[in-house]
């Protein structure tokens, strides 16, 4: 279960004084964000440079004029996922509990150590349930000083590519495989 990516990120503040006044164009979700994709096309990649640009230059001046957001805080966080998780398990679903990937500070300033805090409830959660934790910071962190940025992610340094989706399917096909076993052996 990948869940607190989107909720822990630092973001623009949508309720100060500059937001209602940006073009409505980077007013919807995750507009003021980096740029995931360019077209292979060089007249598209073109403009969508200078898209990136502006959110690039938005995302600054809302910052510096009306501060950050974080969309869920870490307490109310810490609740919601345990209660989730409870649910879940009242269910009968099994859960692997997977942390927050690794992020680019540079582009996500202060989004690391939120992550990393966020990571800390997941992993304390999942210890006290007996649920098997994947560690996918530790992970992508590794691949990125090992392999750089562009090896398992897309140009926003958050989105995955398919090599990362890759090492994210094996690291819980791993975990998965690892609790059946477990369950197989407790018989």
């Amino acid at each position: 279960m990948l869940y607190g990516n989107v909720d822990a990120q630092i973001r623009p503040n949508r309720k100060g004084k500059v937001f209602p006044h940006i073009p409505k164009r980077f007013q919807g979700g995750g507009m003021l964000m980096p740029r995931p994709f360019y077209s292979r096309a060089w007249t598209k990649r073109a403009g969508q440079h200078v898209d990136n640009a502006a959110r690039k230059f938005f995302s600054a001046f809302i910052k510096a004029v009306d501060g950050t957001e974080q969309w869920v805080s870490l307490g109310s966080f810490q609740e919601q996922y345990g209660e989730l998780l409870d649910r879940l398990g009242a269910m009968g679903v099994g859960v692997v509990a997977c942390s927050c990937v690794y992020i680019d500070g540079r582009l996500f300033p202060g989004t690391p150590e939120e992550y990393l805090a966020f990571n800390d409830v997941i992993r304390r959660h999942a210890s006290r349930r007996g649920i098997p934790y994947v560690d996918m910071w530790q992970m992508f962190k590794s691949e990125v000083e090992t392999n750089g940025w562009g090896h398992a992610y897309n140009k926003d340094h958050f989105h995955p590519n398919g090599t990362g989706y890759g090492l994210m399917t094996e690291a819980m096909v791993s975990a998965i495989h690892e609790e059946l076993h477990l369950i197989e052996e407790a018989r």
